[in-house]
């Protein structure tokens, strides 16, 4: 190999070798062009979220319902103020309720209230704690985290003398309800205040046309609601006979939560057992509608009953009011 030939192999060696740095260098002056394009455009999508959310939050901070009853209603209580107090309630109150009161007997109770700042609070009455505190307790909740939304049911707002009566609803995980019944003053110089919620009777005060008792109806309705686990557990595997011996056996009580008749009795068995009651299913929330499909009588209005399990099913039964108190039965419970 003569000295030339080495002198051009040497230039292309070198040609090469530049080339190769030179590709190397555009690569990584690429990749770092890419990622700080990157950084940049992760940075702005963060900003814009941010912004959007922050902005999201200021036009609907309030509780859900709460716009809603402002538009239909005049009250002396400003919407921050009765945001205040109900997320006060949620996440204050309650929380206290569970550390406070797990365990604690009536008197206990009663004592543990009377420490409390009843402004803060805004429950009136021992009574209404406790029964609060009772329905806290059977719905199971543990913790604050199981606390997934809640609303204020302006639609169902009720106005008496002095207040107008709002249901609000906590939503639980587990398909579970809390409702309390919210009293926001019409008038000056008084408070909102926090009661305990009969579901059942002031659904009837809002829904039931008739001039009976709403109470009495609503009793004999949640002695039915209450009685659905029990029946199941009781007959749960027995033979058509022994249902048919268990109805005849508790006749009275039967009637006493509007189940009147055989036929209306082995109805509802069929309802109930359309539930796949294992795992510790429970009842957890109970509602009572106007559908389409219920038709008025001259002696009875009808409504529907619906009654929800933690497992997400539903049972469905036709609810029969009398229009007076003189007519009997006053309740029908059956289902179609």
């Amino acid at each position: 190999m003569n000295k030339n030939t080495k002198k051009i192999i040497f230039i292309i060696v070198v040609f090469i070798l530049l080339s190769i740095n030179i590709n190397i260098l555009r690569i990584h002056m690429l990749r770092k062009s890419l990622r700080e394009t990157n950084n940049k455009i992760e940075q702005y999508i963060k900003d814009k979220t941010k912004t959007t959310l922050d902005s999201s939050k200021n036009q609907n901070s309030y509780i859900d319902g709460i716009e809603e009853f402002y538009k239909a209603n005049q009250v002396e209580v400003s919407k921050d103020e009765l945001q205040r107090v109900l997320y006060n309630f949620t996440n204050s109150t309650m929380k206290d309720m569970l550390t406070k009161l797990k365990g604690k007997k009536v008197d206990e109770i009663k004592e543990i209230y009377k420490s409390e700042k009843q402004d803060d609070i805004k429950i009136y009455s021992d009574e209404i704690y406790i029964k609060i505190w009772n329905q806290i307790k059977q719905s199971e909740i543990k913790e604050m985290k199981e606390i997934i939304g809640s609303t204020l049911s302006y639609n169902k707002a009720l106005k008496q003398e002095n207040y107008i009566e709002v249901p609000y609803e906590i939503i639980l995980n587990k398909n579970r309800r809390l409702y309390f019944l919210i009293q926001i003053p019409i008038k000056n110089n008084a408070s909102i205040s926090i009661n305990d919620y009969d579901v059942v009777v002031e659904t009837l005060k809002r829904t039931y046309i008739g001039a009976a008792l709403p109470k009495g109806l609503a009793e004999k309705t949640t002695n039915f609601t209450q009685s659905i686990k029990t029946i199941e557990e009781t007959l749960n595997r027995k033979s058509d006979n022994k249902k048919l011996e268990y109805y005849d056996k508790n006749k009275e009580s039967m009637a006493n939560m509007g189940i009147n008749n055989v036929e209306d009795f082995q109805k509802i068995l069929k309802q109930i057992y359309s539930i796949n009651w294992s795992n510790n299913v429970t009842v957890t929330n109970v509602a009572i509608e106007k559908q389409s499909e219920n038709k008025n009588s001259k002696d009875y209005q009808e409504l529907t009953l619906f009654v929800s399990t933690s497992s997400n099913k539903t049972m469905k039964f036709t609810l029969k009011l009398s229009m007076t108190e003189a007519i009997q039965p006053n309740v029908i419970i059956s289902t179609n």
